[in-house]
């Protein structure tokens, strides 16, 4: 059994195909000391990457809710509005970028940036 190609020689054959498409792929694979379907192969796939845009080396799931431009303007309106609670945050987010978030994912925005609340006191009168 042949062994694995490195990340940078797989990258090195991407970026020869990708440039040469008529590249002699015999040539190629005598180059690398690789077999002719691993050649072959790696075109196929960079060939059905370019045509779908999809990077199969990406996760297909849903894209992030939280932008960093949402995450900027969260840190930037707790450090105007520090008395907010989370659902006004979550409220502004809306008006200003059309994203419905939950207390919790503000919550989390709020944690990773560690930004906390202190705890008030209620006056009782």
């Amino acid at each position: 059994m042949a062994p694995r190609l490195s990340k940078e020689e797989g990258d090195e054959i991407d970026e020869a195909i990708y440039n040469d498409p008529i590249i002699d792929l015999n040539k190629l694979a005598a180059c690398y000391r690789v077999v002719y379907s691993t050649i072959q192969r790696r075109k196929k796939k960079l060939e059905e990457q370019l045509y779908t845009r999809i990077d199969p080396r990406k996760s297909a799931g849903p894209s992030p809710l939280v932008t960093p431009e949402i995450w900027q303007y969260v840190e930037d309106l707790i450090e105007r509005h520090q008395m907010l609670y989370l659902d006004e945050v979550a409220d502004y987010v809306y008006m200003e970028f059309d994203v419905k978030l939950s207390i919790s994912i503000v919550c989390r925005i709020l944690k990773s940036a560690r930004i906390s609340y202190k705890k008030i006191e209620s006056v009782a009168g």
